[in-house]
């Protein structure tokens, strides 16, 4: 058993660790081949939407000040195209909070990005925002605070908790419902 054990533990320790060099890329079509991350800094949260000009679009969480946009066109290069806002038309509902967790989307002619605002710690205080633009590369225009945490009187998280555990009840419902016999 103790036998065992240590062969667990080598094998686990050899397996998640990482090796420095990159592996050579075998002659043929070198664009085939990639390593991630792709973009080789921070980009938490990360949302892409397909633009109709022939470019992929990413916003994130700000870990590079007012929601950083990149675009590409095959997924692996991206370029750096600028932020959701600048400083002067950044959101402010949330005194000295991030912008984290971006989502765009198309609605008719017009994207849509909502965003999250909050400050360490501050579940209670934090929450949603929406802003709109015409290109995917912006400006964007804040249109401000949808809601708050506390006006739901949840907090986020508590409350993303709670919505996945209903949509998990429903789905055993459906499936109970419509494909058991």
């Amino acid at each position: 058993m103790r036998k065992n054990l240590i062969l667990s533990i080598c094998f686990c320790l050899v397996s998640c660790s990482s090796s420095s060099a990159q592996e050579e890329i075998p002659d043929g079509d070198k664009t085939s081949y990639y390593w991630n991350p792709v973009i080789d800094y921070s980009l938490p949260d990360p949302t892409i939407i397909e633009g109709g000009d022939g470019y992929y679009y990413l916003y994130a969480t700000e870990d590079i000040r007012n929601l950083p946009i990149h675009r590409s066109k095959d997924l692996i290069n991206w370029e750096w195209v600028g932020t959701a806002f600048t400083d002067r038309t950044r959101p402010d509902f949330e005194p000295g909070g991030g912008l984290w967790a971006p989502d765009i989307n198309k609605i008719g002619d017009t994207y849509v990005l909502y965003y999250s605002m909050s400050k360490w710690g501050g579940e209670w205080t934090c929450g949603i925002g929406c802003a709109t633009a015409d290109k995917l590369s912006g400006p964007f225009k804040d249109h401000g605070l949808m809601f708050r945490s506390n006006e739901i009187n949840r907090s986020l998280g508590r409350w993303l908790v709670q919505l996945m555990k209903e949509l998990i009840f429903i789905k055993k419902k459906v499936f109970t419902i419509f494909l058991l016999p």
